[in-house]
């Protein structure tokens, strides 16, 4: 892919951190691709110039490693920046350390292998424009995010509040943990002598002159330390999301060198905390900072530096003060049920050693926001090796049918944490999370992956501070566009496919499966849903459309044309669902135009989306219509 980039060097228009690392305005034609989606609604993208290591790895840290723990620790999940373009200029390598004017007095700084580098990403906000339970609560999730991460080998070592960014959902701001310039792996990064940092808010024991000089090491209690700098250092200095425009506390932080330093937060931990007033809207968080340093004071005995694991670290410095301090934000915001889920699945036996999920499925939110937070976390995976079947959602409905095409499906077992079904869910909560699972696959099969099996059952969610997430769930039927079966292999669960793929010659595999078929299935499982729930749960007699579990493809077939063509006038949804059967007529009018006398009439991705979901929702209720965000950016 080529990328045409223009950078807008003009000062007024590029946007500085402490530490002097612009952050400039990007034109991109290519990107601006990429860019256009449904959660931003400024079309502002952003680059920077950082100093990422020169390992022997090819990627940066983001789309990587990052995308991979956030597989297994939901702590990350949503909570690390989208990155949409990256460019190595080979031949410049550079010690770097985030220090603005702190530390050019030191000249024993411990040489390390770092390469130029260009990235580009999608504009954030600032954690400090919030106040309130509202910051506190986006700053415990980058504490989270944080912690997960460097149990997974990334080593953030550089947190200061111009690292402490988020993006809202609905209304809810969720906390993002940026800039991974100055990470490291565990694996096979630096022992971690390298010094890393921006001077204010790095640990007391990472401003001594040894450990300047390379000869400390730096574990997780130092980053732990620099997040309760960083509350400090809010609380102090920010009214209402602004910073004082005089008489800012601790202003002088920013022009002492490392050693200076050191003595000042030494004695403001000691002695200065106690005279010290936060500002009025972040008045309730002064209790956590004052147990926070607490924790700190704890590790600075007359022996030296106490050194700590770093469960215990987090525990000492983080958790143990927020669950004093308040024990809802301390919980896990993604899933506060601990049970763990297995399922046996058949996903495809392509060249590839790893399931969809953690490779092409988070790749694609890298670049398409639209797929951020609305897939499962995967906990484990285990492929038996020989175990090779062509398979088919279709409980008994499609055993009479002879001519299915074979197909290299290999059984695995999988390993998820619990969701919540979406069928438990009325209203307007229920529309917003099935519209958010619909630009979910809308995003993934932009990007390769075709799930293929759309179902009640494969919607999925889970709660954040109350909101709900859609989540797309199960991809064992899904396949890759670029390596896969051409498409022709049947896929799916019969009551719920497309009417076009339920016909002889669709079964016996000699019709496509292409992206309108699993946008007609979305709308036959908003229509079942509509139909048989009530309030959240299942109609326990006189459930409609019941038959269409037993019926095989082709009398399904001509249940589901008829039901479309007469039966849907006269179908009446549940209570809780009535406000979204509007929106069910609306898409069956789309479906209806794809089947005309002649046959089936064919539509690129885009005209089918816009033909059988996007048009119908934008009518229906344009605040949850694709036109809409649901991220905003400012």
């Amino acid at each position: 892919m080529q990328i045409d980039l223009e950078l807008d060097l003009k000062f007024d228009k590029c946007t500085t951190r402490i530490g002097d690392v612009p952050i400039i305005t990007v034109k991109s034609k290519a990107l601006l691709v990429l860019q256009l989606d449904t959660y931003c609604k400024s079309p502002e993208v952003l680059s920077r110039l950082c100093w990422p290591e020169d390992t022997h790895q090819s990627e940066l840290i983001i789309p990587d490693e990052v995308c991979k723990i956030a597989q297994i620790d939901p702590d990350a999940v949503g909570h690390t920046p989208g990155l949409l373009w990256s460019y190595k200029l080979k031949g410049t390598s550079k010690y770097k350390i985030s220090n603005g004017p702190a530390l050019q007095d030191i000249e024993h700084v411990k040489s390390g292998s770092r390469v130029l580098t260009i990235i580009v990403f999608r504009k954030l906000i600032p954690i400090t424009t919030l106040s309130g339970e509202e910051f506190l609560a986006a700053w415990w999730e980058v504490v989270k995010c944080h912690h997960a991460l460097w149990k997974g080998g990334v080593h953030h070592r550089d947190v200061s509040p111009s690292n402490l960014m988020g993006y809202r959902i609905r209304g809810q701001f969720i906390g993002v943990l940026n800039d991974y310039d100055l990470s490291s792996f565990k694996r096979y990064g630096p022992s971690g002598l390298e010094r890393t940092g921006t001077v204010p808010f790095m640990a007391i024991n990472l401003l001594t002159p040894e450990a300047i000089a390379g000869e400390v090491e730096h574990v997780y209690a130092h980053d732990a330390e620099s997040f309760i700098w960083v509350l400090t250092w809010i609380c102090l200095r920010y009214e209402d999301g602004k910073l004082f425009s005089q008489n800012r506390p601790l202003e002088e932080w920013l022009k002492l060198d490392a050693i200076r330093c050191r003595e000042k937060k030494n004695d403001f931990r000691t002695v200065g905390f106690s005279d010290s007033r936060p500002s009025e809207s972040h008045k309730a968080s002064w209790g956590l900072v004052h147990k926070c340093l607490l924790g700190i004071q704890s590790l600075y005995t007359l022996d030296g530096y106490r050194k700590l694991a770093d469960r215990l670290s987090f525990e000492l410095l983080l958790e143990g003060p927020m669950l004093e301090h308040d024990v809802h934000l301390s919980l896990d915001t993604y899933c506060k049920s601990p049970e763990v889920l297995s399922r046996l699945c058949w996903p495809e036996d392509t060249y590839q050693n790893e399931p969809i999920v953690p490779d092409k499925v988070y790749k694609t939110t890298q670049i398409d926001p639209d797929a951020v937070g609305h897939t499962p976390g995967l906990l484990w995976s285990y492929k038996f090796k020989g175990k090779s079947k062509y398979t088919i959602r279709n409980g008994p409905a499609l055993q009479d049918i002879q001519h299915v095409k074979s197909g290299s499906r290999v059984l695995t077992i999988i390993v998820s944490r619990n969701l919540i079904p979406i069928t438990t869910l009325s209203g307007k909560e229920f529309l917003a999370a099935w519209w958010e699972v619909v630009k979910c696959h809308r995003a993934l099969w932009k990007g390769g992956v075709h799930h293929r099996n759309i179902s009640p059952s494969n919607l999925m969610g889970y709660r954040i501070r109350g909101q709900f997430i859609g989540v797309l769930n199960d991809y064992d039927l899904s396949s890759f566009q670029r390596d896969s079966p051409s498409g022709l292999e049947r896929t799916g669960t019969v009551p719920f496919m497309a009417v076009n793929l339920l016909k002889p010659e669709a079964v016996a595999g000699k019709v496509e499966h292409v992206y309108a078929h699993d946008a007609e299935s979305f709308i036959w499982v908003l229509t079942w849903i509509c139909l048989r729930y009530e309030d959240g749960k299942l109609l326990s007699q006189t459930r409609p459309l019941e038959e269409w579990l037993k019926l095989d493809a082709i009398r399904c077939r001509k249940a589901k044309t008829y039901f479309w063509s007469v039966r849907c006038s006269d179908a009446r949804p549940s209570g809780s669902h009535e406000a979204s059967w509007d929106l069910v007529k609306r898409c069956f009018m789309g479906i209806h135009s794809l089947y005309t006398p002649i046959g089936y009439r064919k539509l690129a991705d885009q005209s089918a989306f816009e033909l059988l979901l996007e048009g119908p929702m934008l009518e229906h209720d344009g605040s949850l219509s694709a036109k809409q965000d649901r991220y905003t950016c400012s």
